[in-house]
């Protein structure tokens, strides 16, 4: 489990990494740029974009089944204020 998750991580750079300045989107994960539709499709360009959506609270969970119990959480709140 940790090999996969240090292989993900190494995939992966944040864009205050890149540009060494410290912005409201600097912790977030730099999306490489993708001119194809069929780039856009890609495993890493969707994963990037969907944890950047996260909200900072789920991203700082530790351990997968906590995460799975926010994001529940999360998502219960969210759908019962579209009611």
């Amino acid at each position: 489990m940790f090999e996969i998750a240090a292989y993900l991580t190494s995939k992966f750079v944040t864009i205050g990494h890149i540009s060494d300045r410290k912005t409201r989107n600097s912790q977030q994960l730099n999306i490489s740029s993708c001119k194809t539709a069929a780039g856009q499709r890609t495993f890493q360009y969707r994963i990037v974009d969907l944890w950047n959506l996260l909200d900072k609270d789920l991203k700082l969970c530790k351990g997968s089944m906590n995460l799975k119990k926010n994001l529940k959480a999360k998502m219960l709140d969210e759908f019962l204020k579209q009611e």
